[in-house]
């Protein structure tokens, strides 16, 4: 395991897994955010510096508004309960995405982390949020547009 660098996990299925169980959807996202820390342990006991986590998409906003507010209250609590173990284990926290569309609890919560987990080295942990290929493309796009001639 020495020689792997760098795992991406893909948040997906956790609705249907919740279906399946005939339980409401948004308890399945629950049981995946609670999994989260468990997949950076594991992956910190293998030596693995570098884990990624796509978490909601720019076409996650599709889905219906209770569903969004479940998933960012999960997310939300995520980070309180965990950035202390993170510190701890000098794990930093990166994010991927415009967070700038997230509700605002959630770009504080997500904002303080990445602050207090600033000087951790061990490993890092990337959240992607919000994140998407035409999205990405735009957003690359404006930021040129806005550089001056050269």
């Amino acid at each position: 395991m020495k020689d792997i660098k760098h795992v991406a996990f893909i948040m997906d299925g956790n609705g249907r897994w919740a279906n399946e169980r005939n339980l409401p959807r948004h308890l399945g996202h629950k049981e995946g955010v609670e999994n989260v820390y468990r997949i950076i342990d594991e992956c910190y006991d293998l030596s693995i510096f570098t884990v990624s986590f796509y978490c909601f998409s720019t076409e996650n906003w599709n889905r219906p508004k209770r569903e969004i507010n479940h998933l960012f209250s999960y997310l939300n609590e995520f980070f309180k309960k965990n950035v202390k173990k993170m510190i701890k284990k000098s794990i930093k926290i990166h994010v991927s995405g415009d967070i700038s569309k997230l509700p605002a609890k959630t770009q504080n919560v997500i904002n303080e982390s990445i602050e207090l987990t600033k000087n951790c080295n061990k490993m890092s942990v990337n959240f992607c949020l919000n994140y998407g290929g035409r999205d990405e493309i735009i957003r690359a796009i404006k930021r040129i547009d806005k550089q001056p001639p050269q």
